[in-house]
């Protein structure tokens, strides 16, 4: 039996935007850096065009992403196209050993120092609301410590 597949242009458009916006990209950046049109590459991602085969896969590499992901919202793992690196892998392994509770407290750690750099280059943002870590405007005790 045949199944018919419905595929929103507008929902594969949002997908490579929000993609494109967790990798710290600009339609421009992508433009001049891999040689497609921003034009093109805004009407992608309104879902008002439909990219070739060819354009959809370089995309994909561009973006780190599965393009099954990119399709239909669905896959294991969005950014399965990902190599990690020795060092990466070791984080990674050692992440896992951890209890979700510390999980969860390097993961926000991370979000502070990816905001506290993005601050730095654009002095005009809010500071996230991350709970269990000190802020920009509070200084850290001397009893905090790590490990």
């Amino acid at each position: 039996m045949k199944k018919n597949i419905n595929i929103s242009m507008v929902d594969v458009g949002n997908r490579i935007k929000q993609c494109r916006k967790e990798l710290g990209l600009t339609q421009n950046y992508i433009s001049q850096e891999y040689n497609i049109d921003s034009g093109a590459l805004s009407k992608i991602e309104n879902g008002t065009r439909v990219p070739s085969v060819v354009l959809f896969y370089e995309l994909a590499q561009i973006l780190k992403c599965d393009m099954e992901w990119l399709i239909t919202g669905n896959s294991a793992n969005k950014h399965n196209n990902i190599k990690l690196n020795e060092k990466e892998e070791h984080l990674l392994y050692t992440f896992h050993q951890l209890s979700k509770e510390d999980q969860l407290e390097i993961e926000e750690l991370i979000e502070f120092k990816l905001f506290r750099d993005k601050k730095n280059k654009h002095t005009n943002l809010e500071e996230p609301e991350v709970s269990g870590l000190p802020t920009l405007n509070t200084q850290i005790s001397s009893s905090f410590k790590i490990g």
